[in-house]
């Protein structure tokens, strides 16, 4: 399981434990107020842990099947179908918390005819409608922030929410820019509608390389792709421009479903830079985080240029200088001193293939 399915479970367990706390301890007031016995530590504990393990199958089916389902529909379609499969189950395992609840009030645990005349009477109530409601509105309302989540890329959502970018802040981060090699070329051959999809199913791809690392998916432009790191001391400079070389490997490894699918192969460019950048929130009818700098600005002319070097990926001398602060290789020489529109002195550019394969 990879970390973005580890948080999914993690936020879809933690949500709906807290609502069944609530739940219960709301059917506790109730009861107390109207006289009825109710032992609330014992119900709370057995609640608990239906809902524990219940919301943990909800989580596994999530990220093993329903996602994949569900990946080009569209988002209010997936989300009320998910929703109601998800409250269908929650009825059930709600249902038998009631039960139980009914077999514990007796002075020994047994499921005999006056627990389920308790069980029928407290289906057919108003409580039990309450309920169901409560739990429509949680399950709607969990997979409602988890699939804006995902639209905004992961950690976006919380800043967006925190204000963190309301204002413009600088960061140092780094920059990989992934690019379609030969794009026209495809476009032409498949046509808008095939070659988009294709595009998806790339992207796709590439979300389940990424799903370990620290990468933010900063945006897509067309058949690019734009990744960031923010740079502290504990980042690993190999383990982010890795994510282009296995990227590469698992083209490899399903070049049959992109011959099958397309006809071809699809093969990626890259280019790589660091350093500050300004962070802000921009647009007012649609608002997205923005990047500004040189940085970005480099590592999407490095990717353009791979071809003349005939690589896959260009990095700059600020990019080396870390990999090989990091891995101790200093007798790497750089491919070329490319003079760069804008730019004072010409740019260091290192291909990093052999180096990568000898750390």
């Amino acid at each position: 399981m990879n970390r973005t399915d580890r948080n999914k479970v993690l936020f879809l367990i933690s949500f709906w434990m807290l609502a069944a706390v609530f739940i219960i301890i709301y059917e506790w007031s109730v009861l107390r107020f109207e006289g009825v016995p109710f032992d609330l530590p014992k119900v709370l504990s057995v609640g608990l842990l239906i809902t524990l393990l219940s919301s943990g199958l909800i989580a596994f089916l999530e990220i093993r099947y329903l996602s994949r389902m569900f990946r080009k529909k569209s988002f209010l379609y997936t989300l009320l179908v998910k929703s109601s499969f998800y409250l269908f189950n929650i009825i059930i395992f709600n249902s038998l918390v009631i039960l139980l609840v009914a077999a514990f009030k007796q002075e020994e645990f047994k499921l005999d005819r006056q627990v389920w005349i308790h069980y029928t009477d407290y289906v057919i109530s108003w409580r039990m409608l309450t309920g169901i409601l409560f739990w429509a509105g949680s399950v709607f309302l969990a997979l409602f922030v988890l699939g804006v989540a995902e639209k905004f890329g992961q950690g976006v959502l919380v800043n967006f929410l925190l204000g963190k970018y309301h204002r413009p802040r600088e960061e140092s981060r780094l920059f990989l820019i992934m690019d379609l090699n030969s794009s026209t070329i495809y476009a032409e051959k498949l046509g808008h509608i095939k070659y988009s999809e294709m595009i998806q199913d790339c992207f796709y791809d590439l979300t389940k390389v990424i799903a370990n690392t620290e990468a933010q998916i900063y945006q897509y432009v067309g058949d690019e792709v734009v990744l960031s790191w923010k740079l502290n001391a504990d980042i690993n400079y190999k383990d982010c421009l890795n994510v282009f070389f296995r990227y590469q490997t698992m083209m490899k490894t399903k070049s049959a479903y992109y011959t099958r699918m397309y006809g071809m192969i699809p093969r990626f460019k890259a280019g790589s830079e660091l350093g500050m950048v300004t962070v802000a929130e921009v647009g007012e009818i649609k608002k997205e985080l923005a990047y500004h700098g040189n940085p970005l600005n480099t590592a999407s002319r490095l990717c353009k240029r791979c071809n003349e070097f005939d690589t896959s990926i260009l990095v700059s001398e600020n990019v080396m200088n870390e990999l090989k602060k990091q891995n101790g290789l200093s007798n790497y020489k750089p491919i070329a001193q490319l003079k760069l529109k804008g730019k004072m002195r010409p740019l260091v550019v290192y291909s990093i293939h052999d180096y990568i394969q000898n750390l």
